[in-house]
């Protein structure tokens, strides 16, 4: 296997885990609200002497279904900034050569392939302009993914769901309102509605 196939590969790994991530965020959020609709119609029917029991498994069930999206969230945002430098560190690789392969290869087609003579060698690590050593220069191989974790590591916020804990300035285009805290008032939802029963019973 040559680096290109190790890149793409890599690329693909990370980039299907993303998608599992949030499909797994989606999924136990449906699994959270289907059980508190159960456990709310179950404590209407007022046949249950200790309702307070259930009313403490729904804050129990939203508080850690938040946690649970949160937790996803983060890991969704870590395969995107790793899969994105490995498939930056791919295209820098790429040779006129590869360009021209590509270009004659049924079923790609002819508009998405960049012409070779825009291709440009591309600097040695360590002239990087963006903060992203991965992005300018080209990468040692077992390096990439340790240089993308850290980074990811040191500027995942919590409050946006990205990688923008050092930005000075909100980057335009950004949302004011993350759909990932939509996720996260859902499940906190549940758990307010647990703590509502157990105040009025």
């Amino acid at each position: 296997m040559d680096a290109t196939d190790y890149l793409w590969n890599m690329y693909n790994e990370h980039v299907t885990q993303g998608r599992h991530h949030e499909a797994q965020r989606t999924g136990v959020t449906t699994v959270v609200l289907a059980l508190a609709g159960a456990v709310t119609a179950f404590i209407a029917q007022g046949h249950l002497e200790h309702a307070w029991t259930l009313a403490a498994f729904l804050i129990a069930l939203g508080v850690l279904g938040a946690l649970f999206s949160l937790k996803q969230t983060e890991r969704t945002r870590l395969h995107i900034t790793v899969g994105t430098a490995f498939g930056r560190q791919l295209e820098l690789r790429l040779t006129p050569e590869d360009i021209s392969s590509a270009a004659t290869t049924p079923g790609i087609p002819p508009s998405t392939v960049s012409s070779p003579a825009s291709i440009q060698k591309p600097p040695t690590h360590g002239g990087s302009t963006d903060d992203r050593p991965w992005m300018d220069g080209i990468v040692p191989l077992l390096e990439i993914d340790k240089l993308s974790r850290d980074w990811h590591n040191n500027r995942w916020n919590i409050w946006t769901g990205n990688d923008d804990m050092k930005e000075k300035r909100k980057k335009k285009g950004q949302p004011l309102f993350h759909l990932y805290w939509f996720f996260v008032g859902l499940n906190l939802l549940v758990a307010a509605l647990g703590a509502a029963i157990w105040i009025n019973i």
